[in-house]
C-alpha cells in the first residue's frame, strides 16, 4: 500500500513538523489536500476549507491548516492545472 501511495501522490507540498501536505493526482472531486500526521490522514477540501476528520486531529494539524488557508488561492489554481 505504501508504494500505490507514492506513486499516485504529486509529492509533498509541505511539511510542518511532523505532518506532511499533499496533493494526489487523479485524485477525486471537490479540490483537496491530504494532511497527513503520525497516526491520520486528515481531506481539508478547498474550496470552503472544511476539514474531513476528528476535532482533536484538526487541533494537532493546525500549523497545516493555517498554511492551507493562506495559500488557498495557490493551492486551488494547482489543483485545476492537475486535473483538467
Amino acid at each position: 500500500m505504501q508504494l500505490l501511495h507514492y506513486l499516485v501522490c504529486m509529492g509533498t507540498l509541505l511539511r510542518v513538523g511532523k505532518f506532511r501536505v499533499a496533493m494526489h493526482v487523479n485524485d477525486h472531486n471537490p479540490a483537496h489536500v491530504h494532511v497527513s500526521g503520525p497516526d491520520f490522514e486528515l481531506l481539508v477540501f478547498l474550496d470552503d476549507l472544511t476539514v474531513e476528520g476528528t476535532a482533536a486531529e484538526a487541533r494537532a494539524a493546525a500549523d497545516a491548516l493555517a498554511w492551507i488557508e493562506a495559500h488557498r488561492l495557490e493551492l486551488l489554481e494547482r489543483w485545476a492545472r492537475e486535473h483538467a
